[in-house]
């Protein structure tokens, strides 16, 4: 939901009144074109925390074993 928006010059005066459908349409036109933007690769690398791997490693050597 968006609502007018007033920008005020530095004397504080009304300079210009934008409304709530020009809002929608801006912030929608960045939404769609940030999303063409926007990428999804997976690197095949898992993020697990060091210690928690290195746990892991202890109790389930077989899994962390190469062959």
């Amino acid at each position: 939901m968006f609502y007018n928006v007033r920008v005020f010059n530095p004397n504080g005066e009304i300079q210009r009144v934008v409304p709530r459908q020009e809002l929608s349409r801006i912030f929608w036109e960045k939404f769609f074109s940030d999303e063409k933007e926007r990428k999804f690769t997976a690197t095949g690398e898992n993020d697990i925390p060091r210690r928690l791997k290195k746990r892991l490693m202890q109790v389930f050597p077989e899994l962390y074993e190469t062959s």
